[in-house]
């Protein structure tokens, strides 16, 4: 993540109120860079998709499950992706195509309040260009784990159940 940091993310919930107002001066200007950078890369998703993330976030839902799928050998990137999501009054699929690179970073917590979260809440995302032809996802869970999914352009939609 490059914008909305897990440092950020704590710094927005720490105790302090001075580090508090820092956080939200510096979310400020994260924001901006962000969705200036994202326009800048409109035209490597599709209207629908750039539109979603342009204006909205699937902040607080719940991951159902993340799905790797192998397509058929010999094919130029074979792995696709498909993350299911819900908030208990919508559920959404966001499918990747063209998959080149995956990072999971998981690790179940100590608690045992915390072993039974998962991922927990979806906390932040960034749509992030990687060169001229690939795009990531990054995205930020409560938990604190993170997953980067890196994909051809054009390669990610939106389904709404």
């Amino acid at each position: 993540m490059r914008y909305f940091t897990a440092e950020l993310w704590e710094q927005f919930n720490s105790e302090n109120d001075k580090e508090r107002e820092e956080a939200s001066k510096k979310w400020d200007k994260n924001c901006e860079e962000y969705f200036s950078r994202l326009a800048l890369n409109k035209n490597r998703f599709s209207k629908e998709v750039y539109d979603f993330f342009s204006s909205n976030t699937f902040h607080g839902f719940r991951v159902v499950s993340v799905t790797i799928l192998n397509d058929y050998f010999g094919n130029l990137y074979p792995v696709n992706v498909e993350i299911n999501l819900t908030n208990h009054r919508e559920e959404w699929t966001i499918r990747y195509l063209n998959v080149n690179e995956i990072q999971l970073c998981y690790k179940s917590g100590e608690s045992d309040v915390s072993k039974t979260r998962g991922f927990d809440e979806w906390g932040y995302d960034e749509l992030l260009d990687v060169d001229d032809t690939k795009m990531s996802h990054e995205i930020l869970f409560a938990s604190g784990a993170s997953l980067r999914i890196e994909f051809e352009n054009q390669m990610i939609s939106l389904e709404k159940k």
